[in-house]
């Protein structure tokens, strides 16, 4: 059924929009990667890939408040 299928079934399925933004990340497309990851966090904060993908690209821009905040989350919500 591929990526696009489960998004086009399942609209808020956060893995599948994460796949989506990492493999966009890969073809050079950021600012879609970004977006993408973006709806996965509003979709779902549990999911620890988005929130470590976030983490890093926060601290990788000097926003460290930022990315202490997407840490907050993974230690929060899966403990």
């Amino acid at each position: 059924r591929g990526l696009g299928g489960v998004i086009r079934d399942e609209p808020l399925n956060r893995s599948a929009l994460r796949l989506i933004a990492f493999d966009a990340e890969l073809r050079g497309q950021r600012d879609d990667a970004l977006k993408l990851v973006e709806l996965s966090n509003r979709v779902s904060r549990r999911d620890v890939p988005t929130q470590l993908w976030l983490m890093q690209r926060a601290t990788a821009a000097g926003d460290w408040k930022r990315g202490l905040s997407h840490l907050n989350i993974i230690l929060t919500v899966n403990s």
